[in-house]
């Protein structure tokens, strides 16, 4: 199947969802019953979120950290290192699904900065890349409480990403416009104190 298509078909499931539950759950609001403050991992263990749930608003700062290298000397000594950081925060309107609070519903944006640097040297070649942009993440998300200081949740989410690159390769430089868009999902595990 085309990745272009499928990628067409989750991104207008995520977007009808929504608005599906946007309409159902808009006029619902209830007391929290869950702590106010928190930290959140996402499953990956690249994320850290610190979500801050206000009357009927999460309002969750975010930090986001990759680093990997790479080191094959069977290849005239090929190495890359990848590394991007990205500070962000979610705005996400809360409603409850569940009279006992236990399930709810979340929706909103998430928006940051995005910094980026790729290096990747052999004995012929060298190019590194630094890009910095801003993403923006339309979310939609729901969140189960197992305990009432602990929850786990699933985020479907389209990322659009703005930035530029600018590269450096074998002494040569230049810049170049980098626009990326891409739907994903992800699990969230989150921990609340007051």
């Amino acid at each position: 199947m085309n990745t272009v298509f499928t990628r067409n078909i989750l991104t207008t499931v995520t977007f009808a969802s929504a608005i599906c539950l946007l309409a159902l759950y808009a006029g619902s609001t209830s007391a929290d019953e869950h702590q106010k403050f928190g930290v959140g991992v996402s499953t990956n263990g690249n994320s850290i979120y610190f979500p801050m749930r206000l009357d009927g608003l999460m309002v969750e700062p975010m930090y986001y950290y990759y680093n990997n290298e790479y080191r094959d000397s069977e290849m005239n000594g090929f190495y890359e290192q990848d590394k991007t950081v990205v500070w962000g925060v979610g705005i996400l309107a809360l409603n409850p699904v569940s009279d006992d609070s236990k399930l709810e519903v979340y929706w909103g944006i998430r928006f940051g900065y995005l910094s980026g640097y790729i290096d990747r040297t052999n004995a012929l070649d060298s190019r590194q890349d630094d890009e910095s942009g801003v993403i923006y993440e339309p979310t939609l998300g729901v969140q189960y409480f197992f305990a009432p200081r602990f929850s786990v949740s699933a985020d479907a989410a389209f990322r659009f990403q703005r930035g530029t690159v600018d590269v450096n390769e074998n002494g040569n430089s230049y810049s170049y416009d980098h626009n990326y868009s891409t739907t994903y999902g992800k699990v969230i595990v989150r921990g609340y104190f007051n």
